[in-house]
C-alpha cells in the first residue's frame, strides 16, 4: 500500500515518476537523434566491412583497413547521399590511381612526380565540380599509389580499390536496410514553423498599430533577416527530406506528399516577401524621415484589422486545409480597408504608406486562396 504522503512501498512518489518519465524521454530522443543512429550505423557497417575484407582472396587481403575507410567516407544521413559519396569516392579513387601510373613514367617517386600527382589532383579536383567530396581522392589516392605503391603498385592499387569498394558497398547496404531515415516530419516542422512566424510577425504589427502607436519597441522591426533566413531554411528542409526518400525502402511504408510541401513553400516564400515589405513600410513610418509615410487617423483602425486579419489566417492557415473562415475574415477586412482608401484617396492626406500595406495584405490573401480552393472549394 501507500502512504498517506503518496509514496509507495518502493519509496517511489508521483514527483519520482514524473522525473524518470522526464528522464526516459530525454533518453529517447538522444537514442532516436539522426546523429546518433548514423553514428551507430557507421560503427556497424565499418565492423562488418573489417570482417568481409580480412577473407578477400589475393593481394587485397593485404589492405583490409581501406575496406571500414570505405565506409566512413560514403556514409551519410540519407541513402541518396550515400551512393552519391560513394560514387564520388571511387570515382576520385580511379583518377587519382591513373594520376598515380602517369607519373611513374617520369621515374620513380621524387620532389617532381609528387608535385605532379598534388598539382594536377587538386586541379582536376577543382575543374570537375559535379565530383563533390570525391575531389579531395583525386590528390590522395594518387599519392598513396605513388609514395606506398613501390615496385608492386598495381597490385596495391587494386587492393585498395577493392577493399574501398568493399567499404562502400557495405555502407550503402547498411544505410538503405537499416532504418533509412525519412526527413518529412522536420520538413513539415519547417513549414509550420516559418508560417507561425509569418503570422506572429503580423500579429504583433496589428498590435502596435492598435495599442502602442507609435511604437517604442524595434524588436518586430529586426527581424527582417531572421525571416528571410528562416524561409531559405524551410525550404532546404523539404529538399532534404525530398533527397532522403530517393532509394529509401521506407518510402513505401510512409506516403507523403512532397509535391504539396513545394507549394506550400512556395506560397510561403510569396507571403515571406509580403510580410518583409510591410515590416519594411511600417519601419519607415515609424523611424523615416518621409513626410509622405504616415498614417492617416481615419485609416488605422481599418489597418489594424486588416494586419491582424491576415496574421491569424496565417495561424489558421494548415497543411490540413484549414483557414477559409479566417481567409473570408481577412478579405472582408482587406476590402473595408480599400474601400476607406479610395475615399480618402481625393483628400490632402498622404496614403501611400497604407496602400503599400493593403496591397500587400490582399496579396497575401490571393497567395492563400487558391491552396484552400483546391480542396474546399473556397467562395466569395
Amino acid at each position: 500500500m501507500s502512504s498517506t504522503t503518496g509514496v509507495t512501498r518502493d519509496g517511489t512518489g508521483p514527483g519520482n515518476i514524473s522525473t524518470m518519465k522526464r528522464l526516459g524521454r530525454r533518453v529517447r530522443s538522444v537514442l532516436l537523434h539522426p546523429q546518433v543512429i548514423l553514428a551507430a550505423k557507421a560503427a556497424l557497417a565499418a565492423g562488418i566491412a573489417w570482417l568481409l575484407a580480412l577473407h578477400v582472396p589475393g593481394v587485397a587481403s593485404k589492405y583490409p583497413y581501406y575496406a571500414p575507410l570505405g565506409v566512413v567516407t560514403a556514409m551519410y544521413s540519407t541513402v541518396a547521399g550515400t551512393l552519391k559519396q560513394g560514387l564520388q569516392a571511387i570515382i576520385g579513387l580511379s583518377l587519382g590511381i591513373g594520376l598515380a601510373f602517369i607519373a611513374f613514367l617520369f621515374g620513380d617517386p621524387n620532389p617532381l612526380t609528387i608535385a605532379l600527382v598534388v598539382g594536377v589532383g587538386v586541379l582536376l579536383a577543382g575543374v570537375l565540380p559535379r565530383m563533390g567530396a570525391g575531389g579531395h581522392w583525386i590528390p590522395t589516392a594518387g599519392l598513396f599509389v605513388l609514395l606506398l605503391g613501390g615496385a608492386t603498385a598495381d597490385l596495391y592499387a587494386f587492393g585498395y580499390l577493392l577493399q574501398m569498394l568493399i567499404g562502400v558497398a557495405v555502407g550503402l547496404a547498411v544505410n538503405a536496410f537499416i532504418v533509412p531515415p525519412l526527413y518529412f516530419t522536420a520538413a513539415d516542422q519547417h513549414i509550420t514553423g516559418h508560417r507561425m512566424d509569418l503570422a506572429d510577425q503580423l500579429l504583433e504589427m496589428g498590435e502596435i498599430l492598435e495599442k502602442h502607436w507609435p511604437p517604442d519597441d524595434k524588436q518586430w522591426a529586426r527581424r527582417h533577416d531572421r525571416l528571410v533566413v528562416a524561409s531559405h531554411e524551410m525550404r532546404g528542409a523539404v529538399q532534404y527530406a525530398q533527397s532522403s526518400s530517393k532509394g529509401n525502402l521506407r518510402r513505401r511504408a510512409h506516403p507523403h506528399d512532397l509535391t504539396r510541401d513545394f507549394n506550400y513553400v512556395h506560397a510561403l516564400e510569396q507571403v515571406t516577401f509580403q510580410v518583409l515589405n510591410i515590416t519594411d513600410v511600417l519601419s519607415d513610418v515609424v523611424w523615416g524621415s518621409r513626410e509622405e509615410g504616415s498614417i492617416p487617423d481615419g485609416l488605422a483602425v481599418p489597418l489594424q484589422n486588416g494586419v491582424t486579419a491576415v496574421g491569424q489566417l496565417l495561424k489558421a492557415w494548415t497543411s490540413q486545409q484549414r483557414g477559409v473562415e479566417e481567409l473570408l475574415d481577412a478579405e472582408s477586412a482587406i476590402a473595408h480597408l480599400s474601400h476607406r482608401l479610395h475615399g480618402m484617396a481625393a483628400g490632402e492626406e498622404s496614403i501611400l504608406a497604407t496602400a503599400a500595406i493593403t496591397s500587400s495584405l490582399a496579396r497575401i490573401t490571393n497567395t492563400v486562396r487558391p491552396m484552400l480552393d483546391t480542396h474546399q472549394g473556397v467562395t466569395r
